[in-house]
């Protein structure tokens, strides 16, 4: 009886064993892929790069000015919309002490 146990107990360690050297192989491979991918994108990145004009067209420029103004709004907007949350805070926290003072003189 214990003869199976041990048989068994030696096959599963062994497979075990064999299953870390699998998966740490599988890492190793899945790196190097990994690296290989990037090496490739970077290189096809560079290559296409070359294909475009260094120089931006005028629609781009007007994108550029229609972008800027729209953020130069939107600034617009959130300060004033900060600044209305300033005051009504602090107006609400100006009624909170009056009342607390009407209630403890």
């Amino acid at each position: 009886m214990t003869g199976g146990l041990a048989v068994a107990f030696d096959t599963t360690a062994l497979a075990l064993a064999l299953s870390l050297l699998l998966v740490f192989a599988s890492f190793v491979v899945e790196r190097m892929e990994q690296l290989l991918l990037a090496r490739v994108e970077e290189f096809g990145t560079k290559q296409l790069l070359l294909l475009f004009p260094p120089t931006a067209p005028s629609v781009g420029r007007e994108l550029l000015s229609a972008e800027h103004q729209a953020a130069q709004k939107l600034l617009q907007e959130t300060e004033g919309l900060i600044r209305r949350q300033a005051k009504l805070w602090s107006d609400s926290l100006e009624s909170l002490r009056l009342r607390w003072q009407e209630t403890n003189p």
